[in-house]
């Protein structure tokens, strides 16, 4: 489990003496729930720069992956968007039938 960037050392003093309480399995539960919800896998789109952390490559071969259309994507507005799904299909093989063109508009 990945500590926060933002936890100062009181407050890791902190739960590592509420670890060491009667309190720990309950402490472990309410962390455990705390970094499962803000996890970005649990996101359903992303930016390109996201999506290539998730991934693992650069994020010029992330847009050179959308221009050619082996990544799919949506465009909201002026941002570019990854799909969960987008990525799983990549994942995958398979051709995203969303390609690098596709719009969201509300007609």
């Amino acid at each position: 489990m990945a500590v926060p960037a933002a936890a100062n050392p009181v407050e890791l003093s902190a739960i590592a003496r509420l670890l060491a309480s009667d309190m720990r399995e309950e402490l472990l539960v309410l962390l455990r729930e705390m970094f499962g919800r803000n996890a970005p896998t649990e996101r359903l789109a992303y930016s390109p720069d996201e999506a290539a952390d998730l991934l693992g490559i650069s994020r010029e071969l992330v847009h050179d992956l959308l221009r050619t259309g082996q990544l799919g994507s949506v465009k909201a507005g002026r941002r570019r968007l990854i799909g969960k799904h987008h990525l799983e299909a990549f994942l995958a093989g398979e051709q995203s039938g969303n390609t690098s063109g596709s719009r969201l508009r509300s007609r």
